[in-house]
């Protein structure tokens, strides 16, 4: 297909032949039927990628990986977004829904699946 260059911008990216980024933007694009389109996948996951960030799931340059970085990434997220307007669903109780009892992460996987399955399976 030739290229539309009024319409779109092209851009000439390079990525190993060995890295593992390659390796999963090739397995996504097999994934979805896009195997021989991986260029058109990465700019799938682009927009993805800034959807995310404009709604504040995700904050560029802060992997937040434990519960240790949760106070720098909350920094980080009151510089981006003030604490006025900003809705946070741990701070703000719904009460007009029924309370359910959340689970925690939990080394016992097992547990936790016969839990969430009587949860969905409770009849209130």
């Amino acid at each position: 297909m030739a290229k539309d260059t009024i319409k779109n911008k092209y851009l000439n990216i390079g990525l190993a032949r060995d890295s593992w980024v390659l390796g999963e933007l090739e397995s996504d694009a097999t994934l979805h039927q896009m195997g021989d389109q991986p260029a058109k996948m990465a700019a799938v996951r682009l927009t993805e990628y800034y959807r995310l960030v404009k709604q504040k799931i995700i904050i560029p340059g802060i992997t937040v990986l434990g519960p240790e970085r949760e106070e720098e990434a909350s920094k980080v997220r009151e510089s981006v977004d003030p604490p006025t307007q900003r809705v946070r669903s741990k701070s703000i109780p719904n009460t007009s829904a029924p309370t359910k009892e959340f689970l925690g992460e939990s080394a016992a996987l097992n547990n936790n699946a016969d839990a969430m399955l009587d949860y969905f399976t409770d009849d209130e």
